[in-house]
């Protein structure tokens, strides 16, 4: 069975950390049937989750940390943990706090470790402005109603859609940026 661990990360709050890390942790899951760890550093954030299937070919470990006080770590081994894992996520919006907050976090990451900007709430064409000025590839993570879902819920948003099938088309723009996004992640 296959490892990987994913650490979603910036010094910056509100950039939509814990709801790309949530929406991942279910997408590996309840989409695509692998065994997921979700764990965050705040202690004000949603509890840890672990989710198994005994046909999964895949262990997802998600750490979802802000600051520089990663999981289990202390400040000055974050930047070890960032070249730890198999694949960082910098969470950016489209403004100059968020921008100097995300790269201060990808100056800590060795370039040669697979590694993603992803837009929040941006335009596509904020997103290849982004790209530009950072310097590593830039995905696409739309707000939707389904991002307050999967904090409040307690329960997959694949799950609340499939109950409902308006939300799925609501929806879609959400789930497709995920799934693209949980996609690379096991390409690289």
């Amino acid at each position: 069975m296959k490892n990987l661990s994913v650490a979603v990360s910036n010094v910056k709050g509100g950039v939509g950390k814990t709801s790309l890390a949530l929406a991942l942790a279910y997408t590996f899951s309840d989409h695509l049937g692998h065994n997921i760890d979700y764990r965050t550093n705040d202690p004000f954030g949603p509890k840890p989750m672990e989710k198994r299937r005994d046909t999964a070919e895949v262990n997802v470990t998600i750490l979802d940390y802000g600051g520089f006080e990663p999981v289990g770590k202390k400040g000055g081994e974050a930047a070890e943990l960032l070249n730890e894992v198999d694949c960082l996520l910098v969470p950016v919006r489209y403004d100059g706090l968020s921008l100097v907050a995300g790269k201060s976090i990808l100056a800590k990451r060795e370039k040669s470790r697979s590694t993603f900007v992803i837009g929040t709430e941006c335009s596509q064409k904020d997103c290849g402005i982004l790209q530009a000025a950072l310097g590593y590839e830039v995905f696409r993570f739309r707000h939707s109603t389904a991002s307050p879902s999967i904090l409040t819920e307690n329960r997959s948003p694949y799950e609340i859609a499939e109950e409902n099938s308006l939300l799925t088309y609501s929806w879609k723009g959400w789930f497709n940026d995920v799934q693209a996004i949980a996609g690379k992640i096991l390409d690289e």
